[in-house]
């Protein structure tokens, strides 16, 4: 799959229409025209300027909490807990308004328990990392 940053070498289904794509340099989250839709339906579209590919270090959050319990139903993602608060997390600063839009009244959304993450560099393979098996 060719990508805005080269030639996909591994994708990872988050949920139907919901792919993480990984190249040589960077990667991000592909979503189907039907995910867009609903996007579009909900959100101001102002405020997706990035749409159909949401890059890994910022705009990736934003599929990630909007479609947040398909992609937790559907893939069964490794600290999702903590990876969706890190979304929450780079939504406040980087789209303030849809975390507006999106947050939950009540809800705090925080990074207890979050890894120790120094670099975003290396958040693409942690954030779309496949959970493991029950066996293993």
């Amino acid at each position: 799959m060719q990508t805005p940053w080269g030639k996909s070498i591994q994708s990872n289904e988050l949920a139907p229409g919901i792919i993480w794509y990984f190249t040589d340099r960077h990667g991000g989250i592909w979503l189907s025209p039907t995910r867009i839709m609903v996007l579009l339906d909900t959100l101001d579209p102002a405020l997706l300027d990035s749409w159909p590919w949401y890059e890994e270090d910022c705009d990736w959050a934003i599929p990630f909490v909007f479609f947040r319990d398909e992609i937790q139903e559907y893939n069964q993602i490794l600290y999702f807990r903590e990876k969706l608060s890190l979304a929450w997390e780079i939504l406040s600063y980087f789209h303030p308004g849809l975390y507006q839009d999106l947050k939950e009244p009540g809800i705090e959304h925080e990074l207890a328990g979050m890894p120790n993450i120094t670099s975003i560099e290396n958040v693409q393979e942690w954030i779309a990392e496949p959970a493991q098996t029950k066996d293993e």
